[in-house]
């Protein structure tokens, strides 16, 4: 994450790779669950949207499987972002819609800075939405 923030995106991705591979061999699911979804968002900062979205599906599938709520809504959340970047408003408002539905189950919806981010995204999609059906 650190090189990710300091913008050295394919040294992110190496050091995120080396990660999930070692929780493929100890079998750890959640580690590569987690790591997915960390490659995705490297992914989606060098600008590769379609991998991106690859990965975070995969994340999904994995986070299903360990019934993590939690690592479901995120990896709906970011899959959310990235269809609304690669321009599939339908698909973003679908995956958004979802990923605070589960936020809301839990009761985290105001307490983590990916929900508000989520949140934005969705109320500028449908702002987007009432702009097209008004002209």
């Amino acid at each position: 994450l650190c090189y990710r923030r300091l913008g050295d995106i394919h040294q992110s991705i190496e050091f995120h790779q080396r990660s999930f591979e070692l929780n493929k061999r100890l079998k750890r699911l959640e580690g590569q669950a987690i790591q997915l979804a960390n490659l995705a968002l490297c992914h989606r900062d060098a600008g590769n949207v379609p991998k991106a979205i690859e990965l975070l599906q995969k994340a999904f599938e994995l986070d299903s499987k360990l019934d993590s709520t939690e690592g479901q809504a995120s990896d709906l959340g970011y899959l959310g972002l990235c269809y609304m970047k690669a321009g599939n408003a339908t698909k973003a408002q679908e995956h958004l819609t979802r990923a605070l539905g589960l936020y809301d189950d839990m009761g985290v919806l105001s307490s983590r800075p990916d929900v508000a981010a989520f949140r934005n995204a969705l109320h500028t999609l449908s702002d987007c939405v009432q702009v097209e059906n008004d002209g």
